[in-house]
């Protein structure tokens, strides 16, 4: 079983990803949910999942920043970014700081 985190803030998201990954059919699960971005730092040293869905804008600190902070600890760790925002900027980061995909929502 692969463990899988969520990091997202509004919780009506959180549960559809949540359903999303318990529906697949595949071996996974989700060890945790976060609701800002200095959360799934905390979690993801805590929990070791070997994937994130990461949401880009969140309170506090946003996805982005906790990716990089993630990566720099375990660059191994895929994260996948899930946003509503398209703008070129945020993939460039995103791919600077080497996530697995970049989904735009609704998924």
């Amino acid at each position: 079983m692969y463990k899988i985190l969520l990091a997202e803030d509004e919780e009506l998201e959180r549960r559809f990803l949540r359903h999303l990954v318990e529906n697949a059919g595949l071996p996974l699960v989700v060890a945790g949910e976060a609701t800002n971005g200095r959360e799934a730092v905390e979690l993801a040293e805590l929990l070791q999942p070997e994937i994130i869905f990461m949401d880009i804008k969140m309170p506090g600190t946003d996805g982005l920043a906790a990716t990089r902070t993630i990566k720099e600890k375990n660059p191994a760790l895929e994260v996948i970014i899930i946003t509503a925002h398209g703008e070129f900027s945020y993939s460039q980061q995103a791919i600077k700081y080497k996530v697995a995909d970049y989904l735009l929502k609704p998924v």
